[in-house]
Order: structure tokens, then C-alpha cells, then sequence
């Protein structure tokens, strides 16, 4: 039986997952695959630290170097995080002739395009399956089992904290602050949430899962962003009387030679199969001209999880590597085949919460307002809320971006509206 060595590096959740998960399903692994693996050495930061699993200490180094330049190593595993040493590390390894597997989401959607070219020119593989969506299976399927569909639309939860958050307002009545602080008691987010609640961990994602799906790679100024900083019960409990959930999507969409992807809050139909995802679970939604509509749900991220996915691409390396010739690159091709179009230009529903003077003639102001922007509204709900103010909320029928902007500019001027509490894209697949 071949054998296949494994240089680890990073030690922490994912790292220990991995090695967990090859101790506990080596027999199945090797059986099914035809190789052994062998993790000879893992990379940390300090040899005395206490260990998540039990590892041989004579195994533990703390430079790259000592994995990059071992010729017994035939795999480097980076688990790092983060992108300055992680994306150092790859590239020498792809230089020293090693095919690499990752985690690292920011590294691929930040890189990926130096990373993708410099495993070309060395004639070796880069596998990424644990950086999009934990255990969840996506990577694969959007390369193989869709490879003969044009993909159309993608939808995804991709970040277990705001899910969980959302999930705990939603079902509970937790305010956003209460919800948080859960969350980080449980262990669902980092002691800093700020990538997770802004949006940017998801819109990471989305970048990689648009290489895959759409073959173009971002630049990560093109993927607009907004967060769930600013979602409260008032919009929690308008989405029920309408039926619908709220929830940070992840949204890539093709429109001709253009691909809008947005990271943002959107109210979505409870009959919509994305909209029962509960808790730090993720899911995502895909439409092709050919399957139609599929969807892929499960634990997004976790130890044990995303070792599993990691598990997986180390087992295709291993497999890839006894293949001639070697591929020139698993991923896919480095250059976009479509250019990222600009928000604004973008064609979507809105949900808008305000509160406006109570008297005669401000609602066909409003409309007025709205219209002279080419923005149709769907319906109107309204509801006293004190004194002279009334809560209004309104629904647009599908509106370019740029239109609702300029009519929410100019209503912010009126004297009329107290106050624009919250704008929130309706997403209707």
C-alpha cells in the first residue's frame, strides 16, 4: 500500500479535527483509498501548549521550513488562518513540488488567483473543500456532479454565528445583543464576531463559491456587503405578518455577461426550503439551466466537521498523486469569465421601515416620491406608533438598486418622514 506524508500546519480547531478524524476512521480511509496517511510533522506556535489531541510531541516543529523543505513530505496541509504566513507557506510549497490542501477561506478569496497560477506553473494541485461551508459538501459537486449545468443563482447561508443569532431572535424574541452574547457563550462565534455579524467571513465565501460556480474570482471590493447589525424585533416581527424569515444571504446571480453578488440581510418566504435552516447551521441553494433547483444543508463549520471536509481533500490528493501525468491545476481556470457588475445596477425587492408625520396626504406622498424614482410598491402596512408619528412599512415590487437609492435620498429630505428605521432586500427565487 502507498504511503502518504503529511505536513500539518496549525494545530487548532480544524487541525485538531483532522487529526481526530484520521484516528478514528484510518482503517475505512485506507481501505477505501489504497493509502496510507501519515501525519510526520505539525507546525505550531508552542510545543508546551496543552493540546484539543493527544499528538506525538517529537512530531510538533514551529517553522514552515522544517515541512516546506522535509523531501519525505509529499503534502502540506495549511491550517493557519489568517493570509500573510498562510499564503507564504503555500506558495513555497507549491514551489517545492508539494500539492497543498486548505481551509483557509480569506486565503482563496484573497489570493486565489496568485495561488491558482503558481500551481500551474509547478504542475501541482490545491484542494479547498473545508473553506466554504465546513462539512458540507459543495466544492465537489459544483466542480463534478453540476458540470454539465450553467449555474444561474446561487443563495447561501453561509456563517453559522448570524444564523444562530437570527434563528434565537426569530424563535425566541432574543433582541440582537442577547442573541450575540448566546452565541459566544456557546462557542458558535470567535471572541471577535465583527467578520461574522459585518458579513465579511460570508462574503469571503461567496467569492470562492462564485470561482466555482461562475468561474470568476473577485476582488473582494466587488462582493458588496452589509450586516445584521441594524436587523431588531420591529423587522423580526414584520417578516412573520408576511410570511417570511429573515436571513444573511449570500447571493451570486448571472445576468448576461454580468454577476451580482451581495452579502446581505433578506427577508425570504417560509415556503422557501433556504428559510427553515435553524441555528449555526448552513445550507446553500443552487439553480442550474439543467438540475433546476438543489440545495445542500448542513453543520457549517466545528472541529470535526470541517476535518472532514479536509479529510476528503487530503484522500483525492493522495489518490491524484499516484495519477500521470499530474493535473495542472483542480481548481479551474484562473481568469474570470464574467465581470463582476456593479450593485447598484442590480434588480431585487425591497422592504422599507419608517416612520412618518400622522396627517393627511403623507402616504400619497410618499408613493409619489417612489414613483417619480420608477420604484412600484407592492403594499403598505401601517400602524400608529405615538403622537403625531405612524410606523409605516412598505414593499417594492423589483427595482433597480440605483432607483431606490435616489427615491430614499430624497425622502430623507421630506419633512414629513421622522425617520428611514431600515431597508432590507426581499429575496424572491
Amino acid at each position: 500500500m502507498e504511503t502518504i506524508k503529511i505536513g500539518l500546519m496549525g494545530l487548532g480547531t480544524v487541525g485538531s479535527g483532522v487529526i481526530e478524524g484520521l484516528k478514528k476512521n484510518q482503517k475505512e480511509i485506507s481501505e477505501r483509498s489504497g493509502i496510507e496517511f501519515d501525519v510526520s510533522k505539525v507546525m505550531v506556535k508552542d510545543k508546551q501548549k496543552k493540546r484539543m489531541v493527544e499528538i506525538d510531541e517529537k512530531k510538533l516543529v514551529t517553522e514552515p521550513e522544517e515541512i516546506i523543505n522535509d523531501p519525505d513530505i509529499n503534502l502540506v496541509v495549511e491550517l493557519i488562518g489568517g493570509c500573510d504566513l498562510a499564503k507564504d507557506s503555500v506558495l513555497k510549497a507549491l514551489d517545492s513540488g508539494k500539492d497543498v490542501v486548505t481551509a483557509n477561506k480569506d486565503l482563496i478569496a484573497t489570493h486565489g488567483k496568485e495561488i491558482f497560477e503558481k500551481a500551474k506553473e509547478n504542475k501541482r494541485n490545491i484542494y479547498f473543500e473545508g473553506s466554504v461551508a465546513g462539512g458540507i459538501p459543495l466544492i465537489k459537486p459544483l466542480q463534478e456532479s453540476l458540470a454539465a449545468d450553467k449555474i444561474e443563482k446561487v443563495i447561501g447561508i453561509l456563517n453559522g454565528t448570524t444564523n444562530y443569532i437570527l434563528t434565537k431572535m426569530s424563535d425566541v424574541g432574543y433582541s440582537f445583543d442577547r442573541a450575540l452574547e448566546e452565541a459566544q457563550t456557546y462557542g458558535f462565534c470567535e471572541a471577535d464576531p465583527t467578520n461574522d455579524i459585518s458579513g465579511l467571513d460570508a462574503a469571503y465565501k461567496l467569492a470562492i463559491l462564485s470561482y466555482l460556480g461562475f468561474e470568476t474570482l473577485p476582488d473582494m471590493k466587488e462582493v458588496y456587503c452589509s450586516g445584521i447589525e441594524n436587523v431588531s424585533q420591529r423587522d423580526i416581527q414584520y417578516a412573520k405578518k408576511l410570511g417570511m424569515e429573515i436571513k444573511l444571504l449570500a447571493v451570486g446571480e448571472k445576468e448576461g455577461d454580468g454577476i451580482f453578488l451581495a452579502v446581505v440581510p433578506c427577508m425570504i418566504s417560509k415556503e422557501h426550503p433556504i428559510a427553515s435552516v435553524k441555528g449555526e447551521n448552513n445550507a446553500l441553494f443552487v439553480k442550474g439551466n439543467l438540475v433546476d433547483e438543489v440545495m445542500f444543508y448542513g453543520p457549517g463549520a466545528g472541529s470535526l466537521p470541517t476535518g472532514s471536509a479536509v479529510l476528503s481533500d487530503i484522500i483525492k490528493a493522495g489518490k491524484e498523486m499516484f495519477k500521470e501525468p499530474v493535473k495542472e491545476l483542480s481548481a479551474g481556470s484562473e481568469n474570470n469569465k464574467y465581470k463582476i457588475a456593479p450593485r447598484e445596477e442590480f434588480e431585487a425587492s425591497f422592504y422599507l421601515r419608517l416612520v412618518v408625520k400622522d396627517k393627511p396626504g403623507v402616504f400619497s406622498e410618499i408613493a409619489g416620491v417612489f414613483g417619480s424614482y420608477g420604484v412600484s410598491l407592492e403594499s403598505i402596512i401601517q400602524e400608529k406608533k405615538e403622537d403625531e408619528y405612524a410606523e409605516i412599512v412598505l414593499l417594492t415590487h423589483k427595482t433597480k438598486i440605483k432607483n431606490l437609492d435616489d427615491a430614499i435620498a430624497d425622502l430623507e429630505k421630506r419633512e414629513n418622514v421622522y425617520e428611514l428605521s431600515n431597508v432590507i432586500q426581499v429575496e424572491k427565487s
